[in-house]
């Protein structure tokens, strides 16, 4: 299964222009700070690609993200993140910035 969604630089997003996400799933940790966590797809490869913005870039990470938990609105339960993404200006420093998403689940097992 896969997932993808267009998020905007405040953490919102549309549901109908993506797929397999719901908007509980994403949300804005903090300045430049994305997070994903309950997601219905298992993040296997996760890609995140800022909007048109060429003086901007994102990174992905797969993993437990304690902080995202706690910025959550309500706060999340510790261990719910699952990715997180930050996005930065073209000299490093966080920035917000709207951005695509897009999550690839583990390949089921071959017979």
């Amino acid at each position: 299964m896969s997932a993808y969604a267009h998020v905007a630089a405040d953490g919102t997003f549309d549901p109908n222009t993506g797929a397999g996400i719901t908007s509980g799933e994403l949300w804005r940790a903090g300045t430049g700070v994305y997070c994903g966590g309950d997601l219905n797809a298992a993040p296997f490869a996760v890609t995140a690609t800022v909007d048109s913005t060429l003086a901007a870039i994102a990174t992905v990470h797969i993993g437990l993200n304690t902080a995202c938990d706690a910025a959550a609105n309500p706060p999340k339960p510790g261990g719910t993140t699952q990715v997180t993404v930050r996005t930065f200006d073209a000299s490093g420093t966080p920035t917000d910035e709207a951005w695509g998403l897009l999550i690839l689940s583990p390949p089921p097992p071959t017979p």
